[in-house]
């Protein structure tokens, strides 16, 4: 009865161990808890450039400011994780005649990536320190089944917000390993899965006059737009200590015994 006992409180160790283990997941400084409700959800504010003809390329810069809704004191205490996107080339246009349909971009290409750097220095006026620190995450633009790897609203007018949607596929970076799922878009994407969904919301930057302003340039295209994306991916749990499996094992295989007996 009393090894029963043992085996017991051996097992329920064994589960505290496992769970704690897979409360947070640390990778360069970033932290995040992959049993969140949103897993791994960054949204940033971001700064992008204007396209308005067919073969031109989106680039752009952020800062991510929110990750699972908690702030970067805490998802990066001392650090900053920053992204830089380039590569979504404008490809075809869909205009509506009937006035009340959006008219649409859809693009094709396009990278994102995403670094921690340990001397937080981003200024929004100089899109250099947006691209320093170590390479956390290289993100390519996932093909969808029409072809295209992302949809948008066109350039807005002044005081209207545009939006666009994609997904994205983990290529590179020292996270990359935890997030390899393919868990998004299926029935969107050409069946199939990718590793992230990605979405923006953007508007024109005003001056205090609301006259359309540019801050700088990104491969030769000047930042005239500002707003926020958000990426979604569902995260691989660090695995369970090969002790704590061993121990679990070991339980079972002396409980089994005792039934027998």
């Amino acid at each position: 009865m009393k090894l029963a006992k043992h085996i017991k409180s051996a097992l329920a160790i064994a589960a505290i161990g496992a769970a704690s283990s897979a409360q947070a997941l640390v990778v360069d400084g970033v932290t995040w808890n992959p049993n969140a409700l949103n897993d791994f959800s960054a949204t940033d504010a971001m700064y992008e450039s204007i396209v308005s003809n067919i073969g031109d390329v989106v680039s752009g810069y952020s800062l991510v400011t929110q990750l699972n809704g908690t702030a970067s004191a805490v998802f990066c205490p001392g650090c900053e994780l920053t992204m830089t996107f380039t590569g979504y080339q404008l490809a075809n246009v869909t205009l509506m005649a009937d006035l009340v349909t959006p008219d649409q971009y859809f693009f094709t290409g396009g990278t994102i990536n995403i670094y921690v750097d340990s001397t937080p220095d981003a200024d929004f006026t100089d899109p250099t320190t947006y691209g320093d620190g170590i390479l956390f995450l290289s993100l390519a633009a996932h093909t969808m089944g029409n072809g295209y790897t992302l949809i948008s609203s066109p350039t807005p007018q002044v005081g209207n917000t545009g939006n666009g949607t994609g997904y994205l596929d983990v290529v590179g970076g020292s996270a990359a390993s935890n997030f390899n799922t393919n868990k998004y878009g299926f029935a969107y994407t050409g069946n199939t899965a990718a590793d992230f969904l990605f979405t923006s919301q953007f508007q024109l930057i005003t001056n205090d006059d609301g006259d359309p302003v540019c801050l700088s340039s990104v491969n030769d295209s000047p930042i005239c737009m500002q707003g926020a994306n958000t990426i979604n991916g569902n995260s691989i749990p660090e695995p369970m200590p090969l002790a704590l499996v061993a121990l679990g094992l070991f339980g079972l295989g002396l409980q089994r015994r005792l039934r027998r007996d």
